[in-house]
C-alpha cells in the first residue's frame, strides 16, 4: 500500500530502510508509540495508564510478527483496551 500512498522517492526510501532489522524496529516502534499517544492523549505530568503501556507493547508484538492477521487480532485487543479506559474517564 505504501506504494500507493506515498511519492516514489519516498517508497524507496521506506523499503530500503524496512530491510534492515534495526530500522524496521525503530519505524515499529514510532508507528506504535504514536498510534497510542493519539488514541489516549495525555497531558504532561500525567500518569500513564496501564492499558496504553500494554497497546504499545501489543501493537509491537503485531508489527513484529509480519502477519496481517495478527496485527488485525493485537490491534483489535488495542481498541477494546482503548474503550474500556475511555468508560472509565466519562463524565456523566
Amino acid at each position: 500500500m505504501n506504494d500507493k500512498l506515498l511519492p516514489p522517492k519516498l517508497h524507496d526510501f521506506l523499503e530500503e530502510k524496512m530491510r534492515c532489522p534495526t530500522h524496521r524496529k525503530i519505524f515499529h516502534v514510532g508507528l506504535a508509540l504514536a498510534k497510542v499517544s493519539l488514541m489516549y492523549q495525555q497531558l504532561p505530568g500525567e500518569a500513564i495508564p496501564d492499558e496504553a503501556k500494554a497497546s504499545v507493547l501489543l501493537l509491537l508484538e503485531g508489527l513484529e510478527s509480519g502477519d496481517a492477521a495478527e496485527y488485525a487480532a493485537c490491534d483489535a485487543h488495542v481498541t477494546t483496551l482503548y474503550r474500556d479506559w475511555l468508560t472509565t474517564r466519562e463524565v456523566h
